[in-house]
């Protein structure tokens, strides 16, 4: 009853003088530096609970590729939802809410602990400049400096304290066996599944096909992971014989197994031609000759560290029973 007899009479006053005073348009208040440094403060929260969660691991001796990738993979969503609220702030006043010397000197620690820590990551953890690179982080932290750059210009160049560098630390051969580890995993789940099959005598185009595929996707998997780590340090990290020795056993488990259920299931050939298994396998053997030129020769005259009955000399047969011309030709078998 208080509304309607008191408030309704004055809203109605109110109204007679819409003409005498303008009404305000909707609040549009522009963003400031303020702002950019409330999202700067949001991303240190988040940093600041991951990077001692990889601290820790490292520390222990516990890290590993599989338990730093999910932590990496959060920090790259947390400078993407950085990045997405910069954009979003748009124009910024520059003379309200600080200054740009604020927003670098921020910004300066949060970059340096990021990389600080990565880069230990990557000493403790051969291989992880490959996830890295597959998960986008120096492109996410990237897309977050020149997100800063173009709100408040000059934020990156006012700090007494330089912004660090993105980690750009450069691939070596430990990279590379780590790929190929990654890989002889994923076939060694595959081949053994397709070995039983033949030895069990119920091996047919119909489930074998599957297992194939799977093979063709681990093989897709292991090229993409080798084209991106871009150029390796080829003095750093192991040595083409290192690479020789463990992608030598992949291609002989693979050709041999296959060969022995294409004798199981006639017309396996023509099949493995059109899944294209023998483009999938040359495809990791030329990633790797771009990365360390001259390893193939070495893969293919590779006859010490292995049993006479796994020498690739024993395979070329084989590669040709199987159409494999491809394969044949990057080794020059």
């Amino acid at each position: 009853m208080f509304f309607s007899q008191f408030f309704l009479p004055l809203l109605a006053f109110g109204s007679l003088s819409v003409l005498s005073a303008p009404v305000p348009s909707d609040i549009e208040r522009r963003a400031d530096i303020s702002n950019v440094l409330g999202i700067v403060g949001t991303l240190q929260g988040q940093a600041g609970i991951i990077l001692p969660e990889i601290n820790s691991l490292l520390s222990s001796g516990f890290a590993t590729q599989s338990n730093l990738t999910p932590l990496v993979g959060s920090l790259v969503t947390s400078l993407n939802s950085a990045t997405s609220s910069v954009s979003a702030l748009g124009v910024v006043n520059p003379a309200s809410g600080g200054t740009p010397a604020n927003v670098a000197n921020a910004v300066a620690p949060i970059v340096q602990q990021i990389t600080s820590t990565l880069n230990n990551a990557q000493t403790a953890v051969p291989g992880l400049s490959t996830v890295l690179v597959t998960l986008g982080f120096d492109a996410s932290l990237n897309q977050f400096l020149t997100g800063l750059e173009i709100a408040v210009a000059g934020s990156l160049s006012a700090s007494a304290t330089p912004v660090p560098e993105t980690v750009e630390k450069r691939a070596d051969i430990s990279d590379v066996l780590s790929v190929i580890s990654t890989l002889k995993s994923s076939t060694g789940t595959i081949i053994p599944q397709i070995n039983s099959l033949v030895s069990d005598g119920t091996a047919s185009e119909s489930n074998v096909t599957p297992l194939i595929s799977d093979l063709i996707t681990s093989l897709n998997t292991a090229s993409s992971s080798l084209a991106s780590i871009g150029s390796v340090d080829s003095t750093s990290g192991g040595s083409a014989t290192d690479v020789a020795n463990a992608i030598a056993p992949i291609i002989t488990d693979i050709t041999t197994t296959l060969s022995s259920v294409n004798t199981a299931v006639p017309g396996l050939a023509n099949l493995l031609g059109g899944l294209g298994l023998d483009a999938a396998l040359n495809q990791v053997l030329t990633g790797l000759e771009t990365l360390l030129a001259g390893v193939l020769n070495l893969v293919a005259q590779l006859t010490s560290g292995l049993p006479s009955s796994f020498r690739l000399v024993d395979v070329a047969g084989l590669l040709r029973s199987l159409a494999f011309g491809l394969t044949l030709g990057s080794l020059g078998l």
